[in-house]
């Protein structure tokens, strides 16, 4: 075995190379995430290059008994977590799009945009006064997408204080709309 490149590393064993591994296995991956996940997002290619990056980072693949099962198990994590990921994005950006323009309003009606951009700039005027850890908790969640573990392990705090941080942030942003 050889270690100038990790493409030339064994691939445990079955004794096929990386490279060998990604020319057997990378188009029938991204079929078969395209064929259980659609075309994205996240977008099949980017499902497959993922877990064969996943296994190309790790610094050895002896304790793998299965080196394509690790492919696959790893692509269809990856692309489980962008599906939520996008859903959550999706019903943000619908509670927002209902918040803004409620059903039969007129979206192109130059007062109610004027009246969005208004309510927007005022809720990113609280959002501004807030402390900094509760105004980035938040964002990285409502904006960002990113879930409360990943908040905590990005800001170095408990899941529960991230998970209090966004409902005071949340909490303040309504008590200031009712209250305009």
């Amino acid at each position: 075995m050889t270690s100038d490149t990790s493409d030339s590393r064994e691939s445990g064993r079955s004794g096929a190379t990386i490279e060998e591994l990604y020319i057997n296995q990378f188009e029938t991956l991204v079929a078969f995430v395209r064929s259980k996940y659609g075309d994205g997002p996240p977008l099949p290619e980017d499902v497959a290059q993922h877990a064969f990056t996943q296994l190309i980072e790790r610094d050895t693949v002896d304790d793998i008994g299965s080196l394509p099962g690790f492919l696959w198990r790893t692509a269809i994590n990856f692309a489980i977590a962008q599906n939520r990921k996008q859903a959550v994005l999706n019903k943000r950006a619908s509670d927002v799009a209902e918040h803004f323009f409620p059903e039969g309003s007129n979206k192109d009606n130059p007062e109610r945009v004027y009246l969005g951009k208004a309510d927007i700039e005022f809720v990113m005027r609280v959002i501004s006064k807030m402390p900094s850890t509760r105004r980035r908790a938040f964002l990285l969640n409502r904006v960002d997408g990113m879930s409360h573990r990943h908040i905590a392990v990005e800001l170095g705090l408990s899941r529960p204080t991230v998970t209090k941080h966004i409902a005071k942030a949340a909490a303040e942003i309504e008590a200031a709309l009712m209250g305009e």
